[in-house]
């Protein structure tokens, strides 16, 4: 954490005394910003261990007694995959449904837009017109540009322009690209650089 962010910090705990609560990323609190909470009570999560993993699949799989398979699969599958709560439910849920771990990470993320764009999840009346979005951004910003994550607005409605009248005939989404833009970030699918 930079210095002028870590003044930030302590301005606005210096100003709320009585409500001082700072959640990070970050193991240690700057000695400033630790000062200014002292005393104070750490809590963190439990590492995502094996173990945790097991507690969490025994509840995630329709079928308790499969915890055996999955983690070693899960291991051999995506061992550069990080692993977080979601991985595990979403192979978890596929296991469940189809009696096997996902083979390629392609399938389970996949699997992971569709749990993101799914009806009840956004609130939306077309959410196959959303998904089509979602993959047409993708191919045309992150395929296209051989894996750079990021990309402007300006250029996601240019993009969205192209695609109008497909939404609108065969989707029935009638709604300006700005919109859809702001839903794909309310569900999580993009991120604006410019909240981080």
């Amino acid at each position: 954490m930079d210095a002028g962010a870590t003044d930030k910090i302590a301005e606005i705990v210096g100003n709320y005394p009585d409500c001082s609560f700072v959640f990070t990323s970050r193991t240690r609190l700057p000695i400033k910003l630790a000062a200014l909470l002292a005393p104070s009570t750490t809590l963190s999560f439990l590492p995502f261990d094996d173990e945790v993993i097991v507690k969490l699949l025994e509840k995630q799989l329709l079928n308790p007694g499969d915890t055996d398979a999955v983690p070693e699969s899960l291991k051999n599958k995506y061992a550069s995959v990080p692993k977080t709560p979601l991985l595990v439910r979403l192979v978890a849920s596929t296991y469940s449904s189809s009696g096997k771990v996902p083979e390629s990470r392609a399938v389970l993320f996949e699997q992971y837009a569709q749990e993101l764009l799914r009806a009840d999840a956004v609130g939306f009346e077309h959410p196959e017109g959303l998904h089509y979005v979602a993959e047409y951004l993708a191919l045309h910003t992150h395929v296209e540009s051989d894996g750079d994550r990021g990309f402007s607005q300006d250029r996601a409605v240019e993009l969205l322009v192209l695609i109008a009248d497909k939404l609108d005939k065969g989707y029935g989404v009638k709604v300006p690209a700005i919109v859809l833009l702001r839903w794909l970030e309310r569900i999580g699918f993009l991120r604006n650089s410019s909240d981080s």
